[in-house]
């Protein structure tokens, strides 16, 4: 329990009754929940509490609040609390403080999306409200991070995209660091995309034959920024992060071109494909 208790208290900085009891009901709402890799679901609002943490240390209420921002989309589909009622109730009596309780209810169904708005409508409606657009930042920040899907990627970088023209830079009361993380994973998020794109189309071409005996990767990742060059993306200049990932994977993609060019020439000679 003393290690729990530890552990807990590092989410936000200093150990506090309320990040305990955010927890418990965080835990309660998310029970036998679990994300797309397997984890246990309440990692995923422990983790976007560590980023309240960091990029706003001063605030332990709203670090306690990001562990319960998706309860309320979440705890009554899964059956974990009755009534919405009882939840809100829940959330509420998680903080000491009754005004405390209040807020963290407010920004908690500031949070809950309504299905039937669009997404970047949703996000627009949380500029000029500072807490709940920070969880959210955070929330999208740590998605991002987590192995996201190319519909992940496109909705939430549309959705940055249209905060940062709708305030004409950092939205207010979002910091600083906390912006260039979020446009830094996007920018990231989507050369990935591009690249695992470009990569599987690659795949399904046959490389000249004196590449693929000669096994040389640096032709492979040539051909890869060639391909990647002609969509644009390095109009801005080119992403370092990026060319080294290619390099990573350039070995793996001329080992697959290899062996299936292999396997296509030797057919009739191995007997592979006869029945």
């Amino acid at each position: 329990m003393k290690l729990l208790r530890q552990y807990i208290s590092e989410i936000c900085g200093l150990a506090s009754a309320d990040v305990d009891d955010a927890m418990a009901t965080a835990q309660l709402a998310h029970l036998g929940q679990t994300r797309r890799s397997g984890e246990p679901y309440i990692e995923h609002p422990m983790a976007v509490a560590k980023i309240i943490e960091k990029y706003y240390p001063e605030d332990q209420t709203l670090c306690a609040i990001a562990l319960l921002h998706d309860t309320l989309e979440d705890a009554i589909d899964l059956g974990n609390v009755e009534s919405a009622d009882d939840l809100s109730s829940m959330i509420a009596a998680s903080f000491g403080d009754p005004e405390s309780g209040r807020e963290a209810l407010r920004v908690v169904r500031q949070l809950t999306h309504e299905k039937s708005v669009p997404y970047e409508e949703y996000i627009l409606s949380l500029l000029g409200d500072a807490a709940p657009l920070k969880v959210k930042l955070a929330d999208m920040l740590h998605n991002l991070m987590s192995s996201p899907s190319p519909r992940q990627i496109k909705k939430y970088g549309d959705a940055v995209l249209s905060l940062q023209a709708a305030s004409g830079g950092i939205p207010q009361g979002i910091s600083p660091g906390h912006w260039r993380a979020i446009l830094d994973v996007v920018d990231d998020s989507q050369n990935e995309s591009l690249l695992r794109s470009v990569i599987k189309g690659l795949m399904k071409e046959n490389f000249e034959p004196d590449m693929l005996h000669s096994r040389r990767v640096n032709d492979v990742t040539d051909a890869v920024v060639d391909r990647l060059g002609k969509t644009g993306l390095f109009d801005r200049g080119v992403p370092v992060s990026l060319i080294n990932r290619i390099e990573k994977h350039a070995d793996e993609i001329l080992k697959h071109a290899y062996e299936t060019h292999h396997y296509i020439a030797n057919a009739g000679e191995d007997g592979f494909g006869e029945s």
